[in-house]
C-alpha cells in the first residue's frame, strides 16, 4: 500500500469516526457494500475518484488539490483542528458523565426523601444541562455539587446541601442559556450617528 492509499484511508476512518458512523452505516449513505468500505480502510481497493467525491460529500470533507510546498501546513492546520475537536468532544464527555452521576443519584435521593422537592428539580436540571455545549466549562462546579449529593447521601449534610445544589444548578442554566441565545439571537439595532432637527420639531405641526 503506497503512501498516498494509506494516508486517504486513515482520513476517511478517521472523518467515518468522528461522525459516529459504523462501516455499515457510511455503506448504506455511499451505496457500496460494507465490505466495500473495510477494504478502503485497510488500503486494499483503489478507490476511484468518483467514488472519493462522494465519500467526501458524506462526511463533509472537501477534495482539492494543494501546492505540494503547502502540504505541511495544510496538514498542520488539520491535525491542530483535530486535537481541537477531541479536546472538545473529551471535555463535553466529562460533564455530560458528571450530569449523569448527579440526575441518578437525585433520582435515588427523591424515592427516599419524597418530602425534598428540590431533588426532583436537581434531577430535571441535570437533564437540561445536557444539551448546552457549554456546560463543558462548568466541570468543577459539577464536580462540587456531586459531591454535595454523596455527602447528603451518607448523613454528612442536611437538606441546605440540596438547596444549594439546586440553586447552583439553576443559576447554572439560566447563565448558560443567557449566554447562548445573546451569542447566537441578539442584534442589536444601529443606532444613528446624529439626529436632524427636523425630526425633534416633527410633532409641533
Amino acid at each position: 500500500m503506497s503512501y498516498v492509499v494509506e494516508d486517504i484511508a486513515r482520513q476517511l476512518k478517521a472523518a467515518r469516526l468522528r461522525k459516529n458512523l459504523s462501516q455499515r452505516d457510511l455503506a448504506e449513505k455511499v451505496g457500496v457494500p460494507q465490505s466495500h468500505i473495510s477494504r478502503i480502510e485497510n488500503g486494499n481497493v483503489d478507490i476511484r475518484v468518483s467514488s472519493l467525491i462522494e465519500f467526501a460529500r458524506v462526511l463533509d470533507l472537501e477534495l482539492s488539490l494543494v501546492p505540494r510546498k503547502l502540504v505541511p501546513t495544510v496538514q498542520s492546520i488539520i491535525r491542530s483542528s483535530e486535537t481541537e475537536q477531541f479536546t472538545k468532544a473529551e471535555s463535553m464527555q466529562k460533564a455530560v458523565q458528571q450530569l449523569n452521576r448527579i440526575h441518578k443519584l437525585s433520582d435515588e435521593l427523591s424515592h427516599k426523601y419524597k418530602n425534598i422537592n428540590e431533588l426532583a428539580r436537581v434531577s430535571r436540571l441535570a437533564e437540561q444541562l445536557k444539551t448546552i455545549p457549554a456546560v463543558t466549562q462548568q466541570f468543577e462546579q459539577l464536580d462540587k455539587i456531586n459531591k454535595q449529593l454523596k455527602q447528603f447521601q451518607k448523613g454528612i449534610g442536611d437538606i441546605s446541601y440540596i438547596q444549594n445544589a439546586f440553586k447552583e444548578l439553576q443559576s447554572m442554566r439560566n447563565s448558560l442559556v443567557y449566554a447562548t441565545d445573546d451569542a447566537s439571537h441578539r442584534i442589536e439595532e444601529p443606532q444613528p450617528a446624529y439626529r436632524l432637527d427636523e425630526d425633534e420639531g416633527q410633532d409641533n405641526g
